[in-house]
């Protein structure tokens, strides 16, 4: 869509109420990836200056990302967490799965579940 930036809509919502505890969920996470036994660069300088900015402008509480296809957890340079989800296909040998948050007392916690193959049957 011409003219939509979504780094200025998200920079005005964490303007609009910054002591608010916010999650971020995106696709691919702005940190390192290692595959190959070797650590890859993620986003370009300049992207991930501007995003952390945005990012700052709030009270983020952790970042929910995917995108490599396995788990993993980096923390940033704002010491926000970024919890990276394994992927819900099976690629690469590894089974798929999904998440599910739950934010309580100022924690966030997370449960995977793993998807069976053959589906589960039902009683």
């Amino acid at each position: 869509m011409d003219g939509y930036d979504p780094l200025d809509w998200l920079g005005q919502q964490l303007s609009a109420e910054p002591r608010r505890p916010t999650f971020v969920v995106h696709h691919a996470p702005d940190g390192l990836d290692f595959y190959r036994n070797k650590q890859h660069e993620g986003w370009p300088d300049a992207e991930r200056q501007r995003w952390q900015e945005v990012l700052s402008r709030g009270n983020v509480r952790a970042i929910i990302a995917g995108h490599f296809h396995r788990d993993e957890l980096q923390w940033n340079e704002l010491g926000i967490p970024t919890y990276i989800s394994a992927g819900i296909a099976c690629y690469w040998d590894r089974q798929g799965s999904f998440r599910i948050y739950t934010y309580a007392d100022g924690r966030l916690t997370y449960q995977t579940v793993y998807i069976e193959d053959p589906p589960l049957e039902k009683n």
